[in-house]
């Protein structure tokens, strides 16, 4: 038997951290600034094959989550004419994991509940 999400959501339930990093541009050049740590509850469960189809090629190739909470969370996007610069990070079980997919489930579900899709985070600038 399926639980309804928002029932899950509050049954299963746990807490994690997260921060949230924006870009700004300073001469042409992208400045990244990292915001403090904030509390995140939701639940956090492996992603199936067919979720993580939705994210870039190569970018599941340590796996994915599914992430369900009431929070807010961000991913750089630069579509629609509509440029994001804030990007989320979790941290979850000593890893950390960047937020790539946003979906708003608020018109299916009478909820304030969203779902993300993240991936496990790789620092090749080498800067924290």
């Amino acid at each position: 038997m399926k639980l309804p999400v928002h029932l899950a959501n509050n049954i299963f339930k746990t807490s994690w951290t997260a921060y949230d990093e924006t870009a700004t541009r300073i001469k042409g050049r992208a400045v990244r600034a990292q915001e403090p740590d904030r509390i995140v509850v939701g639940t956090i469960q492996p992603a199936g094959n067919k979720q993580q189809t939705m994210l870039p090629d190569g970018a599941n190739s340590d796996g994915a989550l599914s992430i369900f909470t009431n929070e807010t969370l961000y991913s750089y996007d630069a579509t629609q004419n509509a440029e994001i610069q804030r990007q989320t990070f979790v941290r979850f079980e000593g890893e950390v994991w960047k937020i790539h997919v946003v979906q708003n489930w608020q018109i299916h579900i009478q909820t304030n509940i969203n779902k993300y899709l993240a991936t496990k985070y790789v620092n090749v600038d080498d800067n924290d």
